[in-house]
């Protein structure tokens, strides 16, 4: 308990662990030095690596939304949306999890939840325009126009501006702009009509970096 500050979030997420992979033996877990967590983030990354996709989808998308979210908008999000008993049924396993929350209207996440998650999102971001291998980019919009505008104030400052960030501190400005029209033209040559919200964040960040869209057309 002293270990992680009483959080009970955390006391489940370590509960759940010793459950699953030690089958409730808390003796052998405090034996494996390698699962002892020093933070709740490394307990979180244990269980997101035992997520399944469209549980990490779910996860994200609250995130990205940062607030409490009808099941059709949640719905509504996924690119490629399971039937209604499957979401139901996942949503059902995170909250047993203590994953999600179950509000009126909708759900939504824990805070430590919700900055776990978008610091995640902001280093795979991160990572895929680096490297031009999209996945994240294509699954998740990090400013969503259908947002309230103090939401996508806030998707701009929490995620986007952050990613941005550290591309510039990283690449220069002139390497950032490099790197997104290089991504705009792979979209447009390699991707086609595949539904993705890639080319949407593209545009945000270069509009957020105040570059010229003249002839970009998405």
């Amino acid at each position: 308990i002293a270990r992680y500050s009483g959080n009970p979030l955390a006391l489940k997420l370590v509960a759940d662990t010793v459950e699953e992979i030690f089958g409730g033996n808390m003796a052998e877990f405090l034996a494996d030095e390698t699962l002892i967590f020093d933070d709740i983030r490394t307990v979180l990354d244990q269980h997101f690596a035992r997520l399944t996709d469209l549980e990490q989808q779910i996860l994200f998308w609250l995130a990205i939304e940062r607030e409490t979210t009808p099941l059709a908008a949640l719905r509504g999000n996924l690119l490629n949306p399971p039937p209604q008993r499957v979401l139901l049924e996942t949503l059902r396993n995170l909250h047993r999890r203590s994953l999600v929350e179950r509000h009126e209207g909708g759900f939504a996440l824990q805070n430590v939840i919700t900055e776990y998650l978008t610091d995640r999102l902001v280093g795979e971001v991160y990572t895929e325009i680096c490297t031009g291998t999209l996945c994240h980019l294509h699954h998740y919009a990090l400013v969503k126009t259908q947002s309230k505008e103090y939401i996508r104030q806030s998707q701009t400052r929490i995620l986007l501006g952050p990613v941005l960030q550290r591309l510039e501190t990283d690449l220069t400005s002139a390497g950032v702009q490099v790197r997104l029209l290089a991504l705009i033209q792979s979209l447009q040559t390699d991707f086609g009509l595949r539904p993705s919200y890639a080319g949407g964040t593209i545009i945000n960040a270069m509009i957020h970096l105040g570059l010229n869209l003249e002839g970009i057309d998405l």
